[in-house]
């Protein structure tokens, strides 16, 4: 684990960034992404608390399973080069108030955003077929969401124990 690292600018030509390199930093409260980022591993920020928000590159198109698991996030806005999200990647971001997925997503993992308990703002985009298994579940503070014309199937339990959930 790594507890002092508060900052990390990673270079532009960056490519590759295994899985979990940036695992439980906890103090970690700022990244600067290398332009040329294709995909976020696997729990690549997981456990990350401090850390607030986040600038995905131009050049990303997966976000990939448990990437930002119980991290600090506060808003997550998705570029709309990304067309998939993996299974949990921000489950437990108690701090996520406001998601928009961008018009690219056109996958999404299982319980992806289950118990990001301040989430109040969502934004499904136009992509986006199918929303998945306890994909919402335990969004407590999740009192409406559109769910918009593109989507055709939603799976088992997505507003499980949303308990604000009115519209």
């Amino acid at each position: 684990f790594c507890n002092n690292l508060k900052s990390i600018v990673l270079p532009a030509g960056l490519t590759d960034i295994r899985k979990q390199a940036f695992y439980s930093c906890i103090a970690l409260e700022s990244v600067k992404l290398p332009d040329a980022l294709t995909t976020i591993t696997d729990h690549l920020f997981y456990g990350c608390t401090s850390l607030k928000s986040i600038e995905f590159p131009p050049s990303l198109t997966k976000i990939c399973d448990y990437s930002f698991y119980g991290s600090g996030l506060e808003n997550v806005s998705i570029p709309d080069s990304v067309t998939s999200i993996g299974i949990s990647s921000f489950s437990h971001c108690e701090n996520l108030k406001t998601l928009d997925l961008g018009d690219g997503i056109t996958s999404l993992g299982k319980w992806v955003f289950n118990s990001c308990t301040s989430l109040t703002d969502v934004d499904l985009g136009t992509s986006l077929t199918k929303i998945d298994n306890y994909t919402f579940s335990e969004c407590n503070a999740l009192a409406s969401i559109t769910i918009p014309e593109n989507i055709t199937e939603i799976a088992e339990y997505v507003f499980s124990g949303c308990d604000s959930l009115a519209s």
